[in-house]
């Protein structure tokens, strides 16, 4: 919640009788703190020092992420009583040489950066499962969408889909290509990358499915929610290059693991 709706919020409680109640939890991402990024020797050993182990890490550790929950205000009106939460992301960039080449906090548990980072999923504060699905820069996004096929090489989109077109608030999906782990995405989302010509073996849900990649071709797969409810079924197959090209359209590109 920004600051401006926090206090537009607290204001029509306000006004409407009910009594609030301050509760002392402090941000996990004080201006002080965030300013020591900004120093020219900051690096991953400072990051850790200050905020802990990340809630996310992405783009095999080039990205580390933090999401905080907190209880902010009580609330009793009536016979009744609430609590409002504040949810705050920081998203830490490093370079090759472990130095924080870019950092930016965010105080809306779904907003986007500067850069077209946006959380997606999963970084509350709460999960750190491995789950959490945020999006790639914007100009990384367009360079996948956009990508000329090598002739030594596929290159591999992959995304989710409900069978009814009904994008409800179900879990992400892991994709795993010849038994390493890719990354997860959400319906919002798709995951990239190329590959070596030959053999691919492709697991998402509980299915191992077997596909060639050819040369200079686009492979696309879509993971798909079966029925009205996940207990329903569900599937894992590539789709023609005509469908799949419109839905990654859609879609923004996921930060790989």
């Amino acid at each position: 919640m920004t600051i401006k709706k926090y206090y537009s919020l607290i204001l029509l409680l306000v006004l409407a009788g009910c009594f609030i109640l301050p509760l002392p939890n402090k941000s996990l991402f004080p201006e002080e703190t965030l300013t020591k990024l900004s120093l020219q020797n900051a690096d991953r050993n400072l990051v850790l020092s200050l905020f802990g182990k990340p809630t996310a890490i992405k783009k095999s550790g080039e990205y580390w992420f933090y999401g905080d929950s907190r209880e902010t205000v009580g609330i009793l009106g009536g016979s009744g009583s609430a609590i409002i939460w504040d949810y705050e992301w920081l998203a830490v960039q490093f370079d090759q040489h472990d130095k924080v080449k870019f950092h930016e906090f965010n105080e809306s548990i779904s907003g986007c950066l500067s850069t077209g980072i946006c959380n997606i999923y999963g970084l509350s504060g709460v999960s750190t499962t491995g789950n959490s699905v945020l999006t790639s820069p914007a100009e990384e996004d367009l360079s996948a969408k956009n990508y000329k096929v090598k002739d030594n090489e596929c290159a591999v989109y992959f995304y989710q889909e409900p069978v009814f077109h009904i994008r409800m608030a179900n879990g992400p999906v892991a994709l795993t290509v010849n038994d390493r782990r890719i990354g997860v995405i959400n319906y919002e989302t798709y995951l990239f990358l190329t590959h070596a010509t030959g053999e691919l073996s492709l697991k998402a849900y509980q299915f191992n499915i077997h596909t060639q990649c050819n040369a200079g071709e686009k492979v696309y797969l879509k993971a798909e929610e079966q029925g009205w409810s996940r207990k329903e079924g569900k599937d894992l197959a590539p789709v023609p290059s005509s469908l799949g090209e419109t839905e990654i359209q859609k879609r923004r590109l996921a930060l790989p693991d």
